[in-house]
């Protein structure tokens, strides 16, 4: 069985009510696959009793997660286990909530729904989320300039400006990336300030940068 889904807008708070026969496979396709996340809200079923629903993705996902959410309120407590995840075709034998998924060719998202093993937390919630980078590749490249490669500068130095004077109010400022420039007086309201290296403030002073906008590529310390 199969059933096509319209696009939806992910904060309309739309969703279905959807009767369906167990023992049965069903496909849901949606029209735009772009998904984050799915919450299945579904009752409780007989021990043998199982469903599998496979949904559709198009857009590039690198992993899944699926967990057991909050149970009604009518219940005690939660179990919010992370839920099994397996490289294989999906059998009728597997726990409630064990998925498997396919990001490479077909590219979609299978969970079983069933009474095995029998118990109340069977009865909630499952929510599917979806990653477009997951594990240690996806950090972001460290931009911090190294400092043994900087040039150490002082604000207060009218030699560290290219004018010969401190930058003045409503000024543009932007900070090389090989500068290591310490912020020992207060400055005038700048326009804005970008800084590639690194700006340190004298903790020896009390000083404020002023700015409308500050851009830091490299670090503030």
């Amino acid at each position: 069985e199969s059933w096509e889904v319209p696009s939806v807008n992910a904060y309309d708070g739309r969703s279905w009510a959807v009767p369906l026969v167990t023992q049965h496979s069903y496909s849901v396709n949606w029209e735009d696959a772009n998904w984050n996340s799915i919450k299945l809200e579904i009752d409780t079923f007989e021990k043998d009793q199982w469903v599998e629903i496979t949904m559709n993705f198009s857009s590039h996902v690198e992993h899944f997660e699926a967990t057991r959410g909050e149970t009604p309120k009518n219940l005690n407590g939660s179990d919010p286990t992370f839920l099994k995840s397996v490289n294989r075709s999906l059998s009728a034998s597997d726990p409630s909530g064990t998925y498997t998924w396919n990001n490479k060719t077909e590219k979609f998202i299978s969970i079983l729904l069933s009474g095995n093993p029998q118990n109340e937390f069977q009865f909630g919630d499952i929510q599917v989320k979806s990653y477009g980078c997951y594990g240690a590749h996806c950090k972001p490249k460290e931009t911090t300039p190294s400092s043994k490669n900087l040039t150490e500068k002082r604000w207060s130095n009218k030699e560290t400006w290219e004018s010969g004077k401190l930058p003045e109010e409503g000024e543009v400022v932007v900070i090389p990336s090989d500068w290591e420039i310490t912020l020992d007086v207060e400055t005038p309201v700048l326009a804005y300030i970008e800084i590639n290296g690194v700006m340190k403030f004298d903790t020896n002073s009390s000083v404020t940068l002023n700015s409308y906008w500050v851009f830091v590529r490299g670090q503030v310390l």
